[in-house]
Order: structure tokens, then C-alpha cells, then sequence
């Protein structure tokens, strides 16, 4: 697969993974007979956030077989510290 052909989405917490991918193989029997067989298909994974991220700063890379997504986290969502007062 190649790198544009996946596309990746974030709506209401929900990421969603969609790609496509093709394959093709060709064989020739040294002019006895021509073998090619084709196949192709869509999927898609979706998986649910657990916390607010910031949509327009998602990034993916692809390398090796390997699609590697990033989700910086939104700042609602990251946890805010309080500090604890003496009483008197």
C-alpha cells in the first residue's frame, strides 16, 4: 500500500482508519500461457477516543507496512492541577 491510499478522520471522539488496497500479479509461462490474477478491496477500522483531541493537528506516517497516527491531546482534556491551600 501506499501512503495516499488511506484516509483518516475524527468525528465526535470517534477515529476512523478507511484505505484501499490493490494488489496485482502477473505470470508468464514462457509463451505456453499468461496467468493475472487482480484483487481489491476497502476497509476501515473506527475506534472510539477516550479524550478530546485536536482534529487539525493529527499526523500519520507510513513506513515499512507500518501506519503510525498521532493524536495530540485537546486542552479541555488534559488534566488540571490544583493547588491544595492550608486552613488555618
Amino acid at each position: 500500500m501506499k501512503k495516499d491510499d488511506f484516509n483518516i478522520a475524527v468525528q465526535d471522539n470517534v477515529l476512523t482508519l478507511e484505505g484501499k488496497r490493490t494488489f496485482e500479479h502477473v505470470e508468464n509461462g514462457h509463451g505456453r500461457y499468461h496467468y493475472s490474477e487482480r484483487a481489491s478491496g476497502t476497509f476501515y477500522r473506527r475506534f472510539l477516543l477516550s479524550t478530546a483531541v485536536k482534529a487539525e493537528q493529527i499526523a500519520a506516517t507510513y513506513k515499512h507496512g507500518v501506519l503510525e497516527v498521532h493524536l495530540p491531546q485537546a486542552a479541555e482534556a488534559q488534566p488540571k492541577r490544583r493547588a491544595v491551600q492550608a486552613s488555618s
